[in-house]
């Protein structure tokens, strides 16, 4: 028993033996292809010194490449342009508050429109009166023209559903 025991053990030595001098020789091959130039002749400053020729695969020479491979990766390859702080918009203009229109009264030439002020107060008024600081401009068939300034407003009729449309929704049918 003892015999075949030491047998396995040698076998496995011998195994292990042959890995390591596997490693070794791949470690100094490694580095005689990796560094080439621990195996060049020392040549003296200025005396015949031959640049090296371009790689064919990356069309670099390794001393070109010696500073991308020495660069410490911690620091930032390009120096990012300094945001620029966005303006702040300026707020939108408060809603403008239009007289409500209520209905529009055109005949013969002549047309008034019923307006409901701020107040809750109803008024009747033709074309060029004031309202609300807004002028009459013009009174059209369910519409007005308000304008204040320069700007002009359309005021239309808040027309309300009619009774067909409410019983549409709530028809049963069959």
């Amino acid at each position: 028993m003892g015999h075949a025991r030491l047998q396995s053990l040698e076998t496995g030595c011998f195994g292990v033996q042959w890995i390591l001098v596997g490693c070794a020789v791949w470690l100094v091959m490694d580095t005689a292809f990796l560094r080439p130039d621990l195996f060049k002749p020392n040549l003296a400053a200025g005396a015949g010194i031959v640049p090296e020729p371009p790689s064919p695969k990356t069309g670099a020479s390794l001393s070109q490449l010696e500073g991308i491979w020495t660069r410490d990766l911690r620091q930032v390859l390009i120096e990012p342009k300094p945001k620029v702080k966005a303006k702040p918009k300026p707020p939108p203009p408060p809603p403008v508050r239009l007289p409500k229109l209520l209905a529009t009264f055109v005949e013969k030439g002549e047309a008034w429109a019923l307006f409901v002020d701020e107040n809750g107060k109803q008024r009747v008024s033709a074309a060029s009166e004031v309202i609300d600081d807004y002028r009459l401009a013009r009174v059209l068939p369910g519409a007005a023209t308000l304008t204040r300034g320069a700007k002009s407003y359309t005021v239309e009729v808040n027309k309300p559903k009619s009774a067909q449309s409410r019983l549409g929704k709530n028809r049963i049918r069959r």
